[in-house]
């Protein structure tokens, strides 16, 4: 049962409150902000979309039978119904190995509901590189994560050989997990969890930069993860060490921390590394109240609300009670609150002058 703090979303001037970015009402309206349900019932919006009704309860059985989904139709079908995938295609892989890989990645999806309708494709492409094919080697990858349209969207993309037999796919992970570049505990489903982990990052890249022209550099230097290290390693004198009993993958490259953070909590859960539960937590609370990427070309919310700078009221006249900035913020904080005050249809009695 959703509770009064479940993230909903609104149009203008509409008159229910939406459970999904994927609705055909959202997409076809101009505007879109999103709610916590005790918002939007204040602002008039009483009751859920009938659309987003039915589609929950659809939801709700296919999650059921994802457990009998053996085939690559099954599978496309659920990740376009049910995760909100637009292009799908999982040609020449091993139903099995796609499938387990689903289940994980599927707990992932329910955890962060943003992700919902953020995937635009799911594809398979040789991973490999010019040398890789050149002396017949496998890829590195078994997944990747690629953002495009100015992170609006993310493509996960599974490796053509890899991913074609169960077996292997089981074989090449267990020699990478021997040599520590993969969590204990954790096994090749576990990648689905790790790319979702990227894609997470992805919409905290997108959500904490305004400027567009600076997101591929923000995301390529991992601006979000290193902000994120900071807070959790507060003092710490050397968080390498700690980030590599995670997984040695780290070390030969800092930028796949968020990823092998979600396979180890994926795949062990409360046992899983102090550092990992850590990051996961500083991660779920910058998501958390803030789940606002809606379908491409809808409002996105100003980057002080994901940074943790905004200050929350009653919520009666604003998406999620937004009120004012934190005293002593630095100028582009203000700046930025000043803009969406000009530029937001919601007025704050107590805000900046």
């Amino acid at each position: 049962m959703a509770t009064d703090k479940e993230i909903v979303y609104c149009v203008e001037k509409g008159k229910v409150y939406h459970s999904r970015a994927d609705c055909s009402y959202i997409e076809d309206s101009d505007t879109c902000t999103p709610y916590t349900i005790r918002a939007a019932k204040k602002s008039g919006r009483k009751k859920l979309c009938q659309r987003c009704k039915r589609k929950d309860n659809k939801s709700i059985d296919i999650v059921c039978n994802l457990a009998e989904a053996n085939t690559l139709e099954k599978l496309t079908c659920y990740a376009k119904k049910v995760w909100g995938v637009k292009t799908v295609d999982l040609s020449g892989l091993d139903p099995l190995a796609v499938k387990e890989t689903f289940i994980e990645m599927d707990r992932v999806f329910k955890e962060f509901r943003v992700l919902y309708g953020y995937i635009s494709k799911i594809i398979v492409e040789d991973l490999r590189t010019e040398y890789l094919k050149a002396n017949n080697l496998r890829s590195e990858d078994f997944m990747q994560c690629v953002p495009e349209d100015d992170m609006l969207s993310v493509v996960i993309k599974f490796d053509a050989y890899i991913y074609k037999d169960k077996d292997y796919v089981f074989t090449e992970y267990e020699v990478t997990k021997q040599k520590k570049h993969a969590p204990k505990g954790s096994n090749y489903a576990h990648v689905g969890a790790h790319d979702l982990g990227h894609a997470v990052e992805a919409v905290l890249t997108k959500l904490s930069q305004s400027k567009d022209y600076l997101l591929i550099k923000d995301w390529n230097e991992s601006r979000v993860l290193m902000n994120i290290l900071d807070v959790v390693f507060d003092g710490c004198v050397d968080r390498m060490s700690k980030l590599r009993e995670i997984s040695r993958d780290i070390e030969e490259g800092i930028g796949e921390t968020i990823g092998e953070v979600f396979a180890d909590y994926y795949a062990n859960g409360i046992s899983a590394n102090k550092s990992s539960i850590d990051i996961m937590n500083e991660i779920k609370r910058r998501i958390n109240m803030k789940e606002s990427v809606m379908p491409k070309g809808k409002r996105m919310l100003p980057r002080f609300v994901i940074e943790g700078y905004a200050v929350y009221g009653d919520g009666k006249d604003t998406p999620f009670g937004i009120v004012d900035v934190k005293p002593n913020s630095p100028d582009w904080v203000i700046d930025d609150y000043k803009n969406w005050l000009e530029n937001n249809e919601y007025r704050k009695r107590n805000s900046i002058k």
